[in-house]
Parts: C-alpha cells; structure tokens; sequence
C-alpha cells in the first residue's frame, strides 16, 4: 500500500505545480482605448504653437480649411472562457445640453451597419436602458461581438457649418455587462477609457454666442 500512497503524493505534487499556470490561463482580456484624431489637413490638424496642446481642438476659426474629427476605438470583450462576454458601450458626452448630456451609440451590424445615437439626460436613465437591454444604448452587445480585440472608427464627422456645437466633448468606451452595468459606478465597468475634444472654445456660450463651428 506504500506505493499508492506515494503516487497519491506524486499527484498532489503535480497538482500543486500546475495550480500556478492555472490561475495565469485564468485570466480575462478586457480592454478599451479610444483615441481622438484630427484629420490630416483640418484646421484642427496642425495648430499654432499658442493653441492647446493637451488636447484636441478643432479651432473653427477663418482660416478657410474644414473642421472635422474622427473617433477610433479598440476594444476587447472576451472573457476567461475564450468568448465575449461583456457588451460594449460607446457614450458621448457634455454636460451642456440638458436633455442630451448622454448621447449613446448603438450600432446594427447586419445586414447594414446603421448607428443609431439616442440621447438621455442623465447617468441614471442611460443605467436603466442598458439593464433593460435596449439595443439603441448598447454599441455592440456580447452576442454580436467576435472573440479577440478590434479596432474600429466610430466616428469620422465634419465639423464646419454645425450649429451651437462649442466646447469640451468626451467619448467614453466603456466594457460591461449590460444587466449589470451601473453609470454611476465605475467598479461595474470591466474596462473603459476616455477621449476628449474641443470645439472652438472649452464652453458653450451663453446666451447662445459664438458657438457655431462657421468658417466666414
């Protein structure tokens, strides 16, 4: 009986060397980073030494070149089984327009890719949504989400000729679960980062004074 109880020994030797390499498989690959560009050739794309630098601007200004920005996320959702399985969130933000602070990006990806933006005016009522499973509020849910990290540009818009559009915008990329996602609470958010983006000035005139991104 020496023996089993030696191989028994040998065994848990073994289990205990792996339990190491175990724990380091187990692990998620959760991720968001967004980036903010101006596009090569806008005004915003080369500024004079006097402008920001810590941030990107599109200045608005009457210089006779177009204003335009462009958003690109790269994101991860998979999880410790090797499948997606959290949802991601795309979130635009400014606390200047009441109705809208929250703008958030739903995206149809087939057979048409079609992003739909819809608004709420506050973290709460965009918490609700997403627990509720509104597509509209959820860019991309789990089902519809390939296993591994992507990169894609979320936005690519102009700028020029938009109406009462200054100040200081963020886009929020957020990985979640949508049931259990909470707006107001980071500690429920996988992943997630922030880019920011001025529009002329750091705030929104008012009343409403120069706010619009027009090139005399």
């Amino acid at each position: 009986m020496l023996w089993i109880r030696n191989s028994l020994i040998v065994l848990i030797g073994i289990g205990i060397l792996l339990l190491p390499s175990l724990t380091k498989a187990a692990t998620t690959a959760y991720s968001m980073k967004v980036v903010v560009a101006m596009p090569k050739g806008s005004e915003g794309g080369t500024l004079a030494a006097t402008m920001p630098s810590n941030t990107k601007i599109s200045p608005c200004g009457a210089t006779g070149k177009v204003n335009s920005v462009s958003v690109t996320v790269t994101y991860n959702a998979t999880g410790i089984f090797g499948a997606a399985d959290k949802d991601i969130f795309i979130i635009l933000f400014n606390p200047n327009y009441p109705e809208k602070k929250f703008i958030a990006f739903g995206k149809q990806t087939f057979p048409d890719i079609l992003l739909v933006t819809t608004p709420y005016p506050d973290a709460e009522s965009l918490t609700a949504a997403a627990n509720a499973g509104t597509s509209e509020c959820i860019y991309l849910s789990r089902s519809s989400n390939s296993v591994g990290s992507i990169t894609e540009t979320i936005l690519n818009v102009m700028l020029t000729g938009a109406v009462g559009v200054a100040g200081t915008w963020q886009i929020i990329g957020i990985v979640a679960d949508y049931a259990k996602v909470d707006f107001d609470d980071p500690t429920t958010w996988a992943a997630w980062d922030v880019g920011t983006f001025m529009v002329k000035k750091p705030w929104l005139g008012s009343p409403d004074r120069n706010n619009d991104c027009q090139v005399p």
